[in-house]
């Protein structure tokens, strides 16, 4: 079988929002099927044990209007790649908002087909529906010309604090 190769930059046909689709998954053998797919494409982001159906479900739909969680599928309506967008409220820069993109992955077997790219494109039509002025996100140093490929730049540094 071949795999879904479509790499029309202005395509989202393949994007789907998450919340969206697990409130339509009916039976429990499909259920099933989505977790594990889900989270073995999370793995290959960070460590990302598998959680119950209902408790995806449970977190998912506690998301308020402005957290987004789309994944990009292939012809078996298989996730493939994902992306999270956050969107946060600014009393700066007139009240404007500010979309944090988190959690970017594509499946192993699918890179550089422009799936990321496509799924970044696609928080960005949101951002900018949702008012925002930039778009902002942190990533490793080799994942730079990527970035800078889809007109991010580099600007400040990034710190974290484990807790």
């Amino acid at each position: 079988m071949e795999k879904n190769n479509n790499t029309n930059k202005n395509d989202d046909s393949n994007i789907i929002n998450l919340k969206e689709r697990l409130n339509t998954i009916e039976t429990i053998y499909d259920k099933s099927k989505f977790i594990i797919n889900l989270f073995k494409l999370l793995s290959q982001l960070t460590v990302s044990p598998i959680l119950k159906y209902d408790d995806v479900l449970s977190i998912v739909n506690n998301f308020n209007d402005n957290h987004y969680i789309y994944f990009y599928e292939n012809f078996e309506k298989v996730p493939i790649g994902i992306i999270t967008l956050l969107i946060e409220q600014k009393l700066i820069h007139g009240g404007k908002c500010v979309g944090h993109i988190e959690d970017l992955v594509v499946d192993n077997n699918y890179k550089g087909k422009r799936i990321a790219s496509q799924l970044i494109n696609h928080c960005i039509k949101i951002a900018e529906e949702k008012n925002c002025y930039k778009i902002i996100l942190d990533c490793k140093k080799e994942l730079i010309p990527f970035y800078n490929k889809n007109d991010f730049i580099q600007q400040g540094v990034c710190m974290r604090k484990e807790i």
